[in-house]
């Protein structure tokens, strides 16, 4: 029992644009040939064949040059462009893409302001009445342009002013803050003449700043001192365009602070290279604090003073002084002890040894010699002192006294970096330090350095 079921064909008949997807196969151009096997009702081969026709789209370009505006396809534009679009069908059926290149030139359209007495000429045009008039030409972009002309016509001349204001200036009871032209009629009532003053505005405007500054204790700013943190002074001055330049001070005031070294020496004391010799709380020393400020230190120094003094002693034949015996006048034994401000106490003696007889008391001294309360200062034989003896007797003493004479002088030293003198050494330039040394006669010589 045969039953025989037949295969069959057939095609598909497709028309597409640019390409066609059949049985996950793109196909971009036309053709007949390709097939595809599926299973017919009876279960057996059924072919198809496609029959394709492949349309291709088109593009183009539609150059436009336009003035002012152009509408294209019911779409206005007013800017050179060339990115619109517009699809339509071509005759393949297929879309037809045309880009818009378009220019576009712009009319001109420029007023003028003009006041004039009597007549005014304008493109080769004379006016004798104000109006307002128009002028029509083609530009340079071929585009069809028209100049305006706002005309006054007076039959007197009219005023122009040229101003320069800051941020706003006031004119006939008008105040204007725009740069331009502007009119103010002030015909007299009953004048046949109009009067017209023509105002040319030029308005600059004024301009604010921030000045930041950091100082130490107090800032001086444009002639005011400010001894504390501030954002609040501010300071006027005129900018480039003549106008108000206002500037803020934003000010960071740090401090400085200040310390007391308290100190007693005795004669003199040397603090930061420096050598005092009197009591003082003056000097002050200058460091650079964490704030970046002076820290200043303050010498509160005291100074005491050894003093010297002459203990004068008249004596018959010998004197026992601090357990030394001196059996002939002298000046020259010192002794040294502690005064109450704890510095030293140096005491010379003077003493005059009298004999029961007469004699010459022979002195070398410099300078000046003090004798029996009188002082001399130059050579002599002639003094005496009368005094009673142990005896008492009158024991003449003639003073026989040769006076030489200290000297000074100065040693002029140029060196580098630092100078020894006399075991002392100097890393600064100076002219106080001494040296005092005996001249030739015995007396003291001061050499300054």
């Amino acid at each position: 029992h045969l039953t025989i079921n037949y295969s069959n064909t057939g095609t598909e008949t497709v028309t597409a644009c640019d390409e066609y997807t059949w049985h996950e196969n793109t196909y971009t151009s036309t053709t007949d040939t390709p097939t595809y096997i599926e299973t017919n009702a009876a279960g057996c081969d059924s072919v198809v064949t496609l029959n394709l026709t492949i349309n291709y789209s088109n593009t183009g370009t539609e150059t436009v040059t336009a003035c002012d505006e152009y509408t294209w396809h019911e779409n206005k534009y007013t800017a050179s462009t060339d990115t619109p679009t517009y699809t339509e069908t071509n005759a393949a059926g297929c879309d037809s893409v045309v880009t818009l290149n378009l220019t576009i030139n712009s009319s001109t359209h420029a007023v003028y302001n003009q006041a004039a007495c009597d007549e005014y000429t304008w493109h080769e045009q004379t006016y004798t009445e104000s109006g307002i008039y128009t002028f029509s030409y083609t530009n340079d972009a071929g585009c069809p342009s028209t100049d305006t002309l706002h005309l006054i016509i007076s039959t007197h001349e009219n005023s122009t002013f040229n101003v320069v204001a800051c941020d706003e200036y006031n004119w006939n009871g008008e105040t204007y803050t725009v740069t331009g032209v502007y009119l103010y009629d002030h015909t007299q009532p009953g004048s046949s003449c109009t009067n017209v003053d023509t105002l040319y505005l030029t308005i600059n405007h004024s301009n604010t700043g921030i000045e930041t500054v950091t100082a130490c204790d107090e800032y001086t700013w444009h002639e005011n001192s400010y001894t504390s943190s501030t954002t609040t002074p501010i300071y006027t001055e005129t900018n480039a365009a003549g106008c108000d330049s206002v500037v803020t001070l934003n000010l960071t005031i740090n401090y400085s602070n200040t310390g007391t070294e308290t100190v007693t020496s005795c004669d003199e004391y040397i603090w930061h290279e420096n050598t005092y010799t009197a009591s003082t709380d003056t000097p002050t020393y200058t460091e650079t604090n964490t704030a970046g400020c002076d820290s200043v230190v303050t010498l509160n120094l005291t100074i005491n003073y050894s003093n010297t003094g002459i203990e004068t002693v008249t004596s018959c034949d010998q004197f026992t002084w601090h357990n030394s015996t001196y059996t002939s006048s002298t000046t020259t034994p010192t002794y040294t002890e502690t005064n109450v401000a704890g510095c030293d106490s140096v005491v010379t003696l003077h003493l005059t040894i009298n004999y029961s007889n007469t004699g010459t008391e022979t002195v070398t001294a410099c300078d000046e010699y003090t004798w029996h309360e009188n002082t001399y200062t130059s050579t002599t034989d002639t003094p005496t002192y009368i005094e009673t003896n142990a005896a008492g007797c009158d024991s003449v003493v003639t003073l026989n006294l040769t006076i030489n004479y200290s000297n000074t002088g100065t040693e002029t030293v140029t060196a580098c970096d630092e100078y020894t003198w006399h075991e002392n050494k100097y890393t600064a330039s100076t002219d106080t330090p001494t040296y005092t040394e005996t001249n030739a006669a015995g007396c003291d010589s001061v050499v300054t350095l």
